[in-house]
Formats: C-alpha cells, structure tokens, sequence
C-alpha cells in the first residue's frame, strides 16, 4: 500500500525535474501573486490606519481629546468620582487621564480672575516669563498667570510666580479656560490643595479629565469602536451622578472611519488588478506543463494505474509546484509589508498581526496555494 501511494509522487518529482524552466516559471508568477497579496493585505490595514490618523489629526487639540467633566460645588465625594473617571476613560484604551480643575470668576482686590490648577505642569505649560509653580500648600499657593503679564495678587497666601501659555498641542484651554479682555486665568500645581483653598470656598468648579488622542493610539477598529463605547460610558457615568458629562469628537471618528474604508476599498482595487495580472502570467507559464500532466495522466492509465493513484499525482505535482511558490511569496509580501508600515509611521508587527488574523486573508492565500 506505501508504494502505491509513493509512486504517484515519485512520478510528479520526476516530471517537476524533468522540465525545471516551465515549473520556475509558474512558481514565480505564484510567488508574485502570492508576495502582492500579502503585501496587500498589510498595504490595506496600514491605509486605514494613516486614514483614520490623517482625519483626526486636522483637529484642534481642545477637540482632539476624550474629557469627561463633573460641575458641582466642594469635594465632597470627589475621591469616588475621581475614581470612576479615571478608570472609565483608561478602559478605552487610548491613553492615561490628565486632570485640571477649573473655578467659576471670582474678585480678588480689583481683579476678576479664574483660578486653576493641574496635576502636572509637564506637557501642558510653557513657560513665558519668571518660573513654573512649585504646589500648592496650605500656607502659600503658588500661580501662573495664562497668556497674560505676570503681576501680583491682593490676596494673602495666593503668589503669581511667572507667566505661561499653553504648550504646543496641548488642550490647556479646554482643561482650563482661556484669558480674556475681561479676565485673566491663573493656574496652580495641584488639584485637591488649590479646591480647598478659601479663595474658592462656595465656588462652582469644573472638575475635568482628559485623554489626548494618540494618533499613533487610535487606528481603525479602535476608531470604529469607539463611539459605541463612549456613549456606554456617558451613560454609565451619568446614572452615577447626573454632574457628569462625557465629551468626545464622535462625528470627527466616524468621518474617519469611512475614510479609512474609503481608502482600502480604493486600494484593494488597484492591488487586485496586479494580482490577476501575476496570476494571468502563471496560468500562461503553466500552459505546456498542461500539456506535460495529460501526457502523464494518458501513460499511467496504459500502465493500468488506479483512479486515485491518477488523482493523487495530479495532486501533489501541483502542490510541489504551488505550496513552495506561495511559501516565498508570503515571506516577500510580509517582509515588503513590513518595510511599507514602519515608512508610514506603524508599527510593523501590530499592522501585520492584524493584517493575518483579517477575515479572509488566511483563506484567500490557501485559494491561491491550492490554485
């Protein structure tokens, strides 16, 4: 029995050896389409991600951001929703919360002044003129004064170090507020310690938390996503407290969506046309290896071969010829794919990852392997 099933082998090893050139051939345009698939396919995930980044990245950075914000009066409770907001926005998977607390305009002396304050100056400030705020303590709180001169406060503990604005491509003024002709922001180090300040005692406060958009963070199923999972948290964080309010750019991500299937769709187009084209050279290679396997198929039946046995030399001259051809080509695709992410700014083994794990790529080169 191991010979029967031997020797249909033994004969495609034979005919594969005996016209070397014709085989080479239609393994390459194999090894091409096989290579231009594969490329294709990481080409496509690569393209939707620079998409959905493109689209974000025309955003202000007060809009490219996921903030949450809670509007109430003292702190009471702050502890529990500090908690929920945090742990709600880190669940989205798109970056660690920033935090600020904004206060309602009040007077000190002759001023009418909004005060401020952030955990970490680092990212959000840029220094104008004087020094950074050291934080706030009991005794003595120091400021900066926002996109305005700095000068000094009539008020006891309150001492304006310097002069800021905001660092470039950060959404200080969402977090904050902005300076106007009518009043000016000034913001400390230090959210808990400046909230119990009595400069602000009986103050509404805006207390903000906020995820930058990475657009390195946020590829494509992330931006499809998305949307559903923020109107999940708006709601889950409003039956909490009501004070809640859930801030995103949903239109923006959904804009970015579509340009990103847009853009595969376009692609998926022209690749398809190069892999038919690879194809087409192949099946025209194979020609007089057609003529070669019906020769074969005439003489094992003379030589009283089995159906199967037939069958089976079929079978495995083509494998021999497509399995190896497909393997080199996926390599090539995968390595051309690779070199395609990291020039686009992605990173090679997420875009590959997902480019093999896509529904349909494993089938679709199995198609070609088996064709």
């Amino acid at each position: 029995m191991t010979r029967r099933l031997v020797a249909p082998l033994a004969v495609a090893a034979r005919r594969i050896a005996a016209r070397p050139g014709s085989v080479l051939l239609t393994g390459f345009g194999i090894a091409l389409a096989a290579a231009a698939l594969t490329a294709l396919l990481v080409g496509q995930v690569v393209v939707e991600d620079r998409a959905v980044s493109d689209e974000i990245g025309r955003l202000p950075a007060d809009e490219r951001m996921l903030s949450v914000s809670w509007v109430g009066i003292g702190t009471t409770g702050w502890a529990g929703l500090d908690r929920e907001a945090q742990n709600g926005l880190r669940a989205l998977g798109v970056g660690e919360p920033l935090r600020a607390v904004g206060f309602r305009s009040t007077r000190l002396g002759t001023d009418i002044v909004r005060l401020a304050a952030v955990d970490d100056p680092a990212g959000l400030l840029e220094l104008r003129s004087g020094r950074l705020p050291a934080p706030c303590a009991r005794e003595r709180c120091e400021l900066v004064a926002l996109d305005a001169d700095r000068r000094p406060f009539a008020a006891p503990g309150l001492v304006v170090t310097g002069s800021v604005t905001a660092a470039a491509g950060a959404p200080l003024a969402a977090l904050v507020g902005s300076t106007t002709a009518a009043e000016s922001v000034f913001i400390g180090v230090g959210i808990e310690e400046m909230s119990r300040r009595p400069e602000v005692s009986g103050l509404f406060r805006t207390l903000t938390w906020a995820v930058p958009l990475d657009l390195d963070a946020v590829d494509s199923p992330k931006a499809a996503d998305l949307p559903t999972r923020i109107a999940e948290l708006d709601t889950r964080l409003r039956q909490i407290d009501p004070a809640f309010g859930v801030r995103a750019p949903l239109h923006e991500l959904e804009q970015a969506r579509e340009r990103a299937t847009s853009a595969s769709r376009r692609q998926l187009l022209v690749g398809g046309q190069c892999i038919v084209v690879f194809l087409a050279f192949a099946v025209l290679a194979a020609s007089r290896i057609r003529r070669n396997a019906a020769e074969t198929r005439f003489r094992l039946r003379r030589l009283r071969a089995l159906r199967w046995q037939i069958a089976l030399e079929t079978a495995g001259y083509a494998v021999l010829v497509a399995l190896p051809a497909v393997v080199v080509g996926f390599g090539a695709g995968l390595l051309a794919g690779a070199v395609v992410a990291d020039a686009a700014g992605r990173p090679a083994g997420d875009a590959l990852g997902r480019a093999l794990t896509a529904a349909g790529s494993g089938g679709a080169l199995g198609l070609l392997a088996l064709g």
